[in-house]
């Protein structure tokens, strides 16, 4: 990894523990709670995601954890 994408994922960690975003069901509930505040549902936000509704309904009931991968994509999708 490049040093600017190590400093782009701690900074990304440091975002996600400060919103209790790495904490599963501080993750499920907050994401639950911004999709549902900006009026979109589980298949338009999975749709964005490139994720199946399964896939976020699971996130949100706390059932699984997003990647990494995914994590950014939607810390990203909560900052704009």
């Amino acid at each position: 990894m490049s040093n600017g994408l190590v400093i782009h994922k701690t900074l990304v960690f440091q975002y996600a523990d400060h919103m209790g975003l790495r904490n599963i069901r501080g993750f499920a509930g907050r994401l639950k709670r911004w999709r549902v505040n900006i009026g979109l549902e589980q298949r338009e936000l999975a749709d964005i995601l490139g994720k199946h509704r399964a896939t976020i309904q699971g996130w949100e009931a706390g059932k699984w954890e997003p990647g990494d991968i995914e994590k950014e994509k939607v810390l990203s999708l909560m900052k704009t």
